[in-house]
């Protein structure tokens, strides 16, 4: 979280487009890479403690499978340890989902072979086999901001399934990424 966080001071520091970009589209790929991480060893915390015998076998069965995903795991694991299931139609989840879409669209990138026209006077000018880059139109200096938003809300989401106050959800994640109680995070 500490890296996102300078991301974040790095990409609404700077007004140069390229690095703007750069800042913007690392901190996509770590906010997801974050969840995924926390998801893991958070829920591998959780199988160990005695309190929660009973789902751990599951647990411990799920992290050793690499066919489950991050919406699986959150879904059943919630259910399993503390009898709720994440709530995903929250917005918070939906920020999270649109998070991974966005990175799905580099780190799976598929290019297109079009021809544009561009206007010129005289003739008419054609380039033929540029790629789409539409996903890297869209990074600007609040994507990273959004992306320290979106790992600490769907964190959480998991301390709501355990019944945790707004002040318990703070501790929360102070204890898992260093946020301080109070933080603002609409400032970033």
């Amino acid at each position: 979280m500490a890296m996102l966080l300078r991301l974040t001071e790095s990409a609404q520091g700077t007004q140069e487009k390229e690095l703007i970009e750069q800042d913007a589209l690392t901190s996509i790929i770590l906010a997801v890479t974050l969840v995924e991480a926390f998801t893991n060893t958070y829920f591998r915390v959780v199988a160990s403690d005695a309190k929660f015998a009973a789902a751990s076998g599951q647990i411990l069965n799920g992290l050793d499978s690499k066919q489950s995903n991050t919406r699986r795991k959150l879904r059943e694991w919630s259910k399993l340890a503390f009898g709720q299931e994440i709530d995903l139609t929250d917005s918070r989840w939906k920020r999270y989902e649109e998070l991974v879409e966005r990175r799905h669209q580099f780190i799976h990138y598929k290019p297109t072979y079009e021809t544009v026209s561009l206007p010129s006077e005289g003739l008419p000018v054609f380039v033929h086999g540029l790629t789409t880059l539409e996903p890297f139109v869209a990074l600007d200096d609040k994507a990273a901001g959004e992306c320290v938003r979106t790992v600490v809300g769907v964190v959480q989401l998991v301390g709501e399934c355990q019944s945790f106050s707004d002040s318990d959800n703070a501790a929360f994640i102070h204890q898992w990424f260093g946020i301080p109680s109070g933080y603002d995070l609409n400032s970033l």
